[in-house]
């Protein structure tokens, strides 16, 4: 995010691109992963998801 807000948009594109790919790692794209989560967890993995994805959002639209 900081790297986005002082314009290196180059950089923070490739950030976000490994972020993304932790995060699909991490299976934060599957709603019901196969492993037991509390409600909480789950929760917050949800969230984070989707706050990946807006960031993604954002950078695809910077870039335009």
């Amino acid at each position: 995010i900081s790297t986005r807000s002082q314009d290196h948009s180059r950089r923070a594109w490739t950030m976000l691109s490994m972020a993304l790919r932790i995060a699909q790692a991490l299976s934060l794209h599957i709603p019901h992963p196969p492993f037991p989560l509390d409600p909480f967890e789950r929760e917050m993995r949800r969230r984070l998801w989707h706050a990946i994805g807006m960031l993604d959002v954002q950078a695809a639209l910077d870039r335009a």
